[in-house]
């Protein structure tokens, strides 16, 4: 799940993966600002909870962090699509506090979830 709060632009992320120290909540923020193109300051990981992602598997290897990745820059697309006609009114210098606050103003969904249903391959996991 990944919600944008409109006031300040963060940006609260919760996956189905667990942090026990490969990194995965650091690899999440740096996905999810990449491919939002703001800084890492507007990213928060929150803890995971089975009640947002229930269906879950369990967390195991890399292949976790992988796919959680792949679903992250799956929902932030989504979220872009949504931005990108309100962004490209706004001009190219809009701060994403300002554009987070427009965006809820002109009532666009600023949350999104993915859930990676397809049986995980390195080809899938190569586009994140």
């Amino acid at each position: 799940l990944l919600s944008i709060y409109r006031v300040d632009g963060t940006v609260a992320i919760s996956v189905g993966g667990i942090e026990i120290g490969q990194g995965i909540n650091t690899k999440v923020c740096q996905v999810a600002a990449h491919v939002l193109g703001i800084p890492l300051v507007y990213i928060q990981v929150k803890t995971s909870n089975n009640l947002i992602s229930p269906n879950d598997p369990f967390t195991a290897s890399s292949c976790t962090t992988d796919s959680v990745c792949f679903a992250v820059r799956k929902c932030c697309e989504e979220i872009n699509s949504r931005l990108t006609p309100l962004r490209e009114s706004l001009g190219p210098d809009v701060t994403w506090p300002v554009l987070t606050q427009a965006a809820y103003e002109a009532k666009i969904n600023l949350n999104a979830t993915y859930m990676l249903l397809e049986s995980i391959s390195y080809k899938t996991l190569a586009k994140v």
